[in-house]
């Protein structure tokens, strides 16, 4: 049985499967087993991935190639990070960058950018953006160590300047009230309450 994060279980461990495999409830596929390799096959008997064997219990197996969705074209993703950015065309001519530099590694790269970004700040993805535009930084991993710097910040000045509000809980009204001097009495009015004639 295939689980729905694309892996399956074999003998107290878990092997990964290319995305897409699963195709929804009682998804299977076909295992053979060699001397030290598990092999996946489709229901046609056409081989989906292979693992090594792993001796020991409870590891995971997993195939960092697996983690790729290899269906949406590249360019595709680019756009949908250019979507998710305030400047699109800032974070497009960005993201070519990148491309032009690890060619072979864009689809992670874009990939990473996406779920940096997803439900993200818009103003500390741009601050992020920003910052890696003006000091030539062309990486994802980068841009993600950016991002959560900046998150620490603003958590930090949020603590650092907490918003003071002065309230009276009698009545609600200003304190100047509250904050009035009492007259005092000079004590020699008290000593002649206080003698004895």
């Amino acid at each position: 049985m295939v689980h729905k994060d694309n892996k399956i279980s074999y003998k107290s461990k878990i092997y990964s499967l290319p995305i897409g495999t699963y195709k929804g409830k009682g998804t299977k596929v076909l295992l053979k087993v060699t001397l030290d390799q598990l092999i996946l096959l489709n229901e046609k008997q056409e081989e989906i991935c292979h693992h090594e064997i792993c001796k020991l219990k409870g590891q995971k197996i997993l195939s960092c190639d697996h983690g790729r969705d290899k269906h949406a074209a590249i360019g595709e993703m680019m756009q949908e990070f250019g979507e998710l950015m305030e400047n699109k065309l800032q974070a497009l001519n960005w993201v070519m960058q990148i491309k032009d530099h690890k060619p072979r590694y864009i689809r992670d790269q874009v990939q990473l950018l996406k779920a940096t970004v997803t439900g993200l700040d818009p103003i500390i993805a741009s601050q992020a953006l920003n910052y890696a535009c003006a000091h030539q930084i062309i990486s994802a991993t980068d841009f993600k160590a950016m991002v959560l710097a900046l998150q620490r910040e603003k958590i930090k000045d949020n603590q650092v300047n907490p918003k003071i509000i002065q309230l009276n809980p009698l009545n609600g009204t200003s304190r100047i009230i509250a904050d009035t001097t009492p007259v005092q009495s000079e004590l020699s009015t008290y000593d002649s309450y206080f003698t004895i004639k």
